[in-house]
């Protein structure tokens, strides 16, 4: 579709050419956006989120490294109120230097509970003040290729435990 003209294309769909245009637009951002085709299973989520959790708890990098895709995104919201990178980090060796260097300097408190968030894997840490952070995580294939980390307050404050 996307080398042949507009008016033909719009005749073999009984569109107009403008509408054509636009369903041309949105199939090449789709396509620049390069998500994957079909979603990992609910068990490879689970055993890449059982290994992140492992390699972050044990900080280790190497074990970290393994399950992260070579183009990983790292993003992070402070909110402007609590310490987060401003920018985006990306790559493998960029993340896990980053991740290790959050967990020296800042451990987060406790155990995680684990959360599912748009059907991807997440975290969330609590404190006795409250949510102190939630992490999510978006799987492809058989890594994880964006690792969401939420600190701002504004955004965790509607996260209580179930219960309270």
């Amino acid at each position: 579709m996307f080398d042949r003209p507009f008016a033909e294309v719009a005749s073999v769909l009984d569109t107009t050419e403008a509408a054509t245009r636009q369903l041309v637009a949105r199939a090449r951002a789709h396509i620049d956006e390069n998500r994957p085709r079909y979603d990992a299973p609910a068990e490879k989520k689970q055993e890449l989120l059982r290994a992140f959790i492992t390699a972050c708890a044990t900080q280790d990098a190497t074990a970290l490294g393994l399950v992260l895709k070579a183009d990983v995104v790292v993003r992070s919201d402070g909110g402007g109120k609590v310490h987060a990178a401003r920018k985006p980090i990306l790559g493998r060796e960029r993340v896990v230097r980053f991740l290790m260097g959050i967990l020296e300097k800042d451990p987060p408190p406790g155990a995680p509970q684990v959360v599912w968030v748009n059907g991807q894997p997440g975290l969330v840490f609590r404190d006795e003040t409250g949510t102190h952070s939630a992490v999510t995580l978006s799987i492809e294939g058989n890594e994880i290729s964006d690792v969401w980390i939420v600190n701002n307050p504004d955004k965790l404050a509607h996260l209580t435990p179930r219960g309270t």
